[in-house]
Order: C-alpha cells, then structure tokens, then sequence
C-alpha cells in the first residue's frame, strides 16, 4: 500500500501541475470537421449556455497571483446564460494559504509518500478563488465561485491533490437537514475547501467576501454557481451542498471540467439526489477524470454529477469532436495533453461546426 501511494501520489503532482500550461491558441476552433452525424440538438443548446462558464474557467488558470485585471481581459464581450445573460460586474480574489515552517515541510514529506494519517500533517494548503458578481441583465442577487487550478510551482497544492485518503464528509459543514451517513471525501479537497468556507476568519471566508462587496446578504441570493477546472472542479463540486446551506433560497449550479473523483460511492449517491444541476466536461482521453482510481486499495472512489463527453474518436487535435451525454469507456483515458488541451476546442466544435453538418 505505501507503495503504491507513493506512485499514485507522484502521478497527481505531475498531472495537476501540468494542468497549467494552457495554450490560448486552443481558443481558436480551427476548421470545422465534415460529419454526417452531430451532437444532439438539445446537448448544443445546453453546451452553449456552459461554454462562457469553460471560458471562465481557462481564464481564471491563465491568470497568476489573482491578477484580476488579467481575468476581465480574457473574458471581456461574455455573457452567462446560466446567470440571466449578464456580464461580470465585480471580482474579488480570495486566497487562504497554509503554508508549513520549513520544518514541518520537510517532517510531513513521509505522510505525503506513505498515506499514514497518524504522521505529521501534509505539507499545507493554498486554495483560490474569484468570488463573482454580474451586471444586468442578470439580477444582482446572482453569485459565482470560481476556484483555482494547481499551479506549477506551488508544493501546497500538489499536497492538496496528493493527499488521497478519505475522511469523513459533512455537507454544508452540517447545516444541511439531508444527512450524509457513511460518507467519506477525499482529504486533501475537503481540507483546502474548508481553509475558504469553515473559517473563523472573514478575510478568508468566501461566503462573507461576497456579502462585504455586493451588500447583498446570503439570504437573498437567487443563484449561485460554483465552477472550476483540475482541482478547482473537484473544489467547485464540494461547493455545490455548501452552496445550498449558505445560501437557502438560492438554486445552485455545479459546472466543472477535468475533474477528478471526490467521493466514496455513499457520499456520491447523496450528492447526486440532492444537487441536480451538476454538469461535468471530459476531455477525450483526459487521464484526470480517472484520477483518484475508483479502487484504490481500500478506499473507493466515484463520481458525480452529469459527465459530458467530448469525443475526439481517436485523432489527434483539432480533431472531430462530438459531445455525448454519458461517461466515457472505463479503459479510454491515460492523456495528459488532453486534461490541459481540447476543452474549449471540443465545446466550439461540438456546437458550431458539428451544428452545420446535421442542418
């Protein structure tokens, strides 16, 4: 077992921190593939009102240091179904890092390699995130989270995405009245998620940054949507529940891409009855959707959500992308490249260029 977390382990440090070498060329569709068959038509309309959110996503992991002027730049002219069509008002950046002595970093590094929670703690914690308010003609009691992918340099969030063992998962911090038994999450997301919602401090509490820049307070919220990309999806995905809890009248949307699993089979069948409106993006072969194993040792692992899955067939980028509803073939994975590129590719050619073959 140690053994075999320490592959595992290493294997995430080198997938996730090359989730941030995106190429703003995949923004370009390139040319349009001949089909004689196309996505479904009601999947188009659905992948139209998800693709600002993806551009969202690319934008918020192009963006280093929280660079918010760098962020309205990329995703100026957007507009987001999914809150009412309105345009990005407001953005606040917050991040909570937890950040180990030098002694602790270097005590924690066999806990990182062996799994044994009963060694020193794992080497900390740095979660980030764009808390988000629109223009008109979106209501402005409409909210948006968008959390941060891995970042190349960055040790505490490769043990964030290492840190595989389970623990026991309590949706909306326990202010949910659907009870959760025998669930479990994976540790190092549910921690990180925690250092920015379970918080005593308001500076690192995301709930309380949206409250302070919109003076809206969270029992008027009418939307929110909770989005990210790598580890910000399987961030985004604990979202959803304490979205719910946060705020009570609001209706909660989950849209994440390249997500790993989060859950044991009892926390995802909870998740699933009780967050309807929960899309996930896969890319073709991407290998971070298969990430954690579904059997991995003794712990188990599965997914959430509605899996939405861009098929390249095979070919090599741009490819010939159709979208399906559905997980893809348990065995159709092991790509890095494509966890890091085809995403806004596959969205663009599945509803535009696919659309002109099937009219």
């Amino acid at each position: 077992m140690p053994k075999a977390t320490a592959f595992w382990g290493v294997l995430f440090l080198l997938t996730f921190a090359h989730g941030q070498t995106f190429n703003e060329e995949t923004i370009s569709s390139g040319q349009c593939p001949d089909r004689s068959r196309g996505t479904d038509t009601d999947l188009k309309a659905l992948l139209r009102e998800l693709y600002p959110v993806l551009v969202m996503n690319i934008a918020t992991n192009n963006v280093m240091g929280g660079k918010i002027d760098r962020f309205l730049k990329l995703v100026d002219g957007y507009t987001y179904p999914a809150v009412g069509g309105g345009v990005i008002n407001n953005v606040e950046f917050v991040e909570n890092q937890q950040m180990p002595s030098f002694g602790e970093y270097i005590n924690s590094i066999p806990s990182l390699l062996s799994g044994n929670a009963r060694l020193p703690k794992p080497i900390g914690a740095d979660t980030k995130v764009f808390v988000v308010d629109f223009k008109a003609p979106a209501p402005r009691t409409q909210a948006a989270f968008f959390f941060f992918a891995t970042e190349l340099l960055n040790p505490c969030m490769w043990s964030t995405d290492s840190d595989l063992l389970q623990t026991a998962y309590k949706p909306g911090n326990d202010m949910l009245t659907a009870q959760c038994n025998g669930c479990m999450a994976h540790r190092g997301f549910l921690r990180a998620f925690h250092s920015v919602t379970n918080t005593s401090d308001p500076k690192y509490d995301i709930a309380a940054a949206w409250t302070s820049r919109t003076g809206v307070a969270a029992e008027e919220v009418t939307s929110v949507l909770c989005s990210g990309f790598s580890l910000g999806a399987a961030l985004a995905t604990l979202c959803g529940p304490w979205a719910q809890a946060t705020f009570p009248n609001a209706k909660v949307q989950v849209v994440t891409a390249g997500s790993p699993r989060v859950f044991n089979p009892a926390a995802a069948a909870w998740y699933d009855a009780n967050v309807h409106y929960n899309y996930r993006l896969v890319n073709n072969k991407d290998i971070v959707p298969s990430l954690p194993l579904k059997s991995f040792g003794l712990l188990k692992y599965q997914h959430v959500g509605m899996p939405i899955y861009l098929d390249r067939k095979g070919e090599s980028l741009p490819g010939k992308y159709v979208a399906f509803k559905g997980e893809r073939p348990e065995w159709y994975t092991g790509s890095l490249t494509d966890h890091v590129r085809g995403y806004i590719l596959g969205v663009k050619q599945a509803v535009k260029c696919t659309m002109h073959a099937s009219v």
